[in-house]
């Protein structure tokens, strides 16, 4: 478990991501670096700083609640 200024965060990678990453990984050589995501409706705050998690995995979501209320009605 990592810790940040007493926020403690824990990373969880998916199994099937992993073997897909170790297939993609086994013609390699080099290194290229690991894509991450982040959402930008969450958002923790503590005193003056503001932290944003990241993900390993970019998930498909549903279009914001009040976005959908007003085009449809």
């Amino acid at each position: 478990m990592l810790k940040a200024e007493g926020i403690a965060f824990r990373f969880l990678p998916d199994p099937l991501q992993i073997k897909n990453a170790l297939q993609l990984k086994s013609g390699l050589t080099g290194f290229d670096g690991v894509p991450v995501f982040q959402s930008d409706l969450l958002v923790v705050k503590k005193q003056k700083k503001r932290y944003c998690p990241v993900y390993f995995q970019k998930v498909c979501q549903a279009p914001f609640p009040f976005t959908y209320l007003t085009q449809s009605g």
